[in-house]
């Protein structure tokens, strides 16, 4: 047998044998599909999170509202909001304004005159700070630490 016939049947025998072919091909896939799943969680657990926030701004909303026609102070509102949510009370802002013929006034107290329309107004808003699993420097750093934020608009007079 003569050397080129024996090299063209080892290609032969290597180029025909497809035994290691199904690990190579899931060892090259299978860390891009991780990624992607840790990454898909991530952000599902994004959602969730904010749901979670609109949800407690929504508790202090219905505390308010079930108060009406005497509208609890800012504490009351933080105290709620947090015992329901186990949320920090700094976490959690209350802003109050009127509004005179539509008009934003953030500082007064009554319209100018009788005739005027006046609205009260309570916006509560709460920030809490999201924290992706799939946050790994220099590597996979798909979504980074971030501030959500929800609100909502009460009208209380």
């Amino acid at each position: 047998m003569t050397m080129g016939r024996f090299i063209s049947r080892a290609i032969r025998r290597i180029t025909g044998d497809r035994a290691g072919t199904a690990i190579v091909e899931t060892a090259i896939i299978m860390p891009v599909l991780i990624m992607l799943s840790l990454g898909f969680i991530d952000l599902t657990r994004a959602v969730v999170f904010k749901l979670g926030l609109k949800q407690d701004v929504q508790t202090g909303a219905a505390f308010v509202l079930a108060n009406y026609p005497n509208t609890p102070s800012d504490s009351q509102i933080q105290t709620q909001i947090s015992n329901a949510s186990g949320l920090p009370a700094f976490q959690i802002t209350i802003t109050r304004w009127t509004d005179c013929n539509s008009v934003s006034e953030p500082t007064i107290q009554s319209c100018p005159n009788s005739t005027d329309y006046r609205a009260d107004f309570m916006r509560i808003r709460i920030v809490g700070t999201f924290t992706p699993i799939l946050n790994i420097a220099d590597y996979a750093s798909f979504m980074p630490q971030r501030d959500l934020s929800s609100e909502v608009v009460v009208r209380i007079a």
